[in-house]
């Protein structure tokens, strides 16, 4: 059998199939990942048996692939694929590569990472095992599995594959096996920790026996089975191993651990994921790709020290609402920017007012890009505005509003590279109707209250924003939907504790979130609360709904708040929460309450 090597022979990509020909959704698979693998050796690897014309033909297109028919007894059947996968035989047709990346057809692949991955110096990278979800489950990786991976879309070491099929020696992993009962004993899985101690016991006496007798999926044999009898064997663990690929868990996993990156691939496509879900991830992968792709070409500044920074600003009809001197006050403070390295952009939603005539007005300006057509509203005006953004940080600055100071992004950029973070926030001054002022208790866990941070003093990744849907979104209060994500996601910012923006009362914001919609508002702030961090925090929605501007102190008493906030995290939300519930119940119930309030919550006495 001749296996051909491509150029880059450090990583064979093997697509097992058992199939004749493919139907769409395995086809458009498998062309996806020619099209991401395009440097590396793709094989199809059939039954004995099949005829390989159909792939053969595929292969005139895509030079990169090579189709083999394997020997009688490997593929056909799950045993044969168990067979086949276990198997010396198997491995020494690519003992040439260093790894095997085994990529089924209903896998999808979004970046090739490989040569990162096969540098980390794991034996077998696979989508982590998780236990079935359960309602008191506080943490997600609780139900990881402490050790094994998928098998259907997994990087394996050649090398070790063989060892481990053809001249295996125990060398038990007690520690792991410790681990592993205590994570069944952890979720009371008491059923399958007996069946673990049967495992363990049988494989002890005889692994390959065991595997036979079961017919246990070639996967766990290795990455659990093999993993708990030899501790050379390197297995990426679950919360490593879902940045390389994930089976289920998609959305909590990538929303709220992994940076709002999608892993490399996903494992299970038409079972586990809907065609919604899949769609959305291939957009928003294409989207990245694209941004990526625009960031290369754009032209850098004489300091290539300073990343671009995009301002956006959505405008329609302007002159009819008689915002014109707030509109001219908005755009005059972005272009008084002391910062170098400014693009500011202009999103118009075809007005038809002399707001178009207003704005060519600046459009001679070197860092102005204006645009105008028919939108569905701000919140797609704002999506179309970052899409278009040339700048690695992008701000958004409400018409109304301004830049306070001339050297506002200037010194968000500053504390952005000597912090090494990926946004930036800082203090306000709103300015009320009547033309008072006050400063916004700007506070960075008041997000949890829907009220935490003005999003006009904001620089954030364009990658992070684009990653977390946030914009195109059904959500009433986008902008806190991607603070909570941001901070769901550990990605911790700079802040400068000053204003840089005045921020002017009674805008969009008054009419799209409160008075008849604040109801509406709550609970949909409510619904992605609770699905990005409240159920793991053993919250209820009814407990997210009376997180919305604190409204607990007041609406449920001083008891429920107290025994609330045991249960949030992290910890500085936690000390926040308290510090706020204290400043709360001494303006408005006094030290005598508050004591008697505490001392009935700890004692349970009416």
């Amino acid at each position: 059998m001749q296996i051909n090597t491509a150029a880059e022979h450090d990583c064979a990509i093997l697509i097992p199939t058992h199939k004749e020909d493919c139907d769409p959704l395995e086809l458009e698979s498998l062309e996806n990942t020619l099209k991401v693998f395009e440097k590396r050796q793709v094989y199809i690897l059939l039954p004995a048996d099949i005829n390989k014309k159909y792939y053969v033909e595929l292969s005139a297109t895509y030079q990169n692939l090579q189709v083999i028919n394997l020997r009688p007894g490997f593929l056909g059947s799950i045993e044969n694929y168990n067979t086949m996968a276990l198997s010396a035989e198997f491995y020494t047709l690519f003992k040439q590569y260093e790894y095997v990346l085994i990529c089924h057809l209903d896998s999808w692949v979004f970046r090739d990472e490989i040569n990162q991955w096969m540098k980390s110096g794991y034996d077998y990278v696979g989508a982590p095992l998780f236990l079935p979800d359960q309602e008191d489950c506080h943490n997600i990786w609780q139900l990881a599995s402490p050790v094994g991976g998928n098998g259907g879309f997994c990087l394996r070491r050649t090398a070790k594959m063989l060892q481990l099929c053809s001249n295996f020696k125990k060398n038990p992993n007690y520690l792991l096996a410790l681990q592993g009962a205590f994570f069944l004993l952890l979720n009371k899985r008491y059923d399958l920790f007996r069946i673990y101690l049967y495992i363990c016991k049988s494989i002890w006496v005889d692994a390959d026996a065991f595997q036979k007798k079961h017919n246990v999926y070639e996967d766990v044999m290795i990455s659990v089975l093999y993993a708990l009898l030899d501790k050379s064997l390197n297995v990426a663990p679950p919360k490593i191993a879902a940045k390389f690929a994930l089976e289920v868990n998609l959305d909590e996993i990538r929303d709220t651990q992994l940076d709002l990156i999608l892993p490399c691939g996903l494992h299970g496509i038409g079972k586990h994921f809907s065609n919604e879900t899949l769609n959305a991830c291939r957009l928003n992968q294409a989207t990245m790709n694209q941004e990526h792709r625009n960031s290369d070409s754009i032209s850098k500044p004489s300091d290539d020290a300073l990343p671009r920074v995009t301002v956006i600003t959505i405008v329609k009809d302007i002159v009819k609402s008689a915002r014109t001197d707030m509109l001219r006050q908005c755009m005059d403070s972005v272009l008084q920017q002391t910062y170098p390295n400014l693009e500011y952009l202009i999103i118009d939603g075809a007005s038809e007012d002399g707001t178009l005539e207003l704005l060519k007005e600046y459009e001679n300006h070197a860092s102005v890009r204006i645009f105008s057509s028919p939108d569905e509203g701000i919140w797609d005006a704002m999506n179309k505005g970052i899409l278009l953004a040339s700048g690695e940080f992008i701000n958004v600055m409400n018409s109304d509003d301004y830049f306070c100071n001339e050297n506002a992004i200037s010194i968000a950029v500053d504390l952005i590279k000597k912090t090494g973070v990926d946004w930036f926030y800082a203090d306000a001054t709103i300015i009320r109707s009547d033309q008072s002022q006050y400063t916004f208790p700007t506070s960075l866990y008041g997000v949890f209250s829907c009220m935490g941070i003005v999003h006009q003093t904001m620089l954030v990744k364009k990658s992070l924003i684009i990653a977390s849907d946030a914009f195109v979104s059904q959500h009433k209060t986008r902008e806190n939907y991607l603070m909570m994500k941001l901070l769901m996601n550990g990605l911790k910012p700079a802040y400068y504790p000053h204003p840089l923006v005045h921020y002017r009362e009674g805008g969009y914001s008054t009419d799209a979130y409160g008075g008849g919609e604040l109801e509406k508002t709550k609970h949909d702030f409510s619904e992605y609360f609770y699905a990005l961090a409240g159920r793991r925090w053993g919250l209820s929605k009814e407990d997210c709904y009376n997180m919305f501007g604190w409204q607990l102190f007041g609406t449920k008493g001083l008891e429920y708040s107290l025994k609330l906030g045991l249960k949030l995290r992290p910890v500085k939300l936690k000390i926040d929460f308290y510090k706020k519930l204290l400043s709360f119940a001494m303006h408005h119930r006094g030290i005598k309450s508050i004591f008697q309030g505490v001392f009935r919550y700890l004692f349970n006495v009416q």
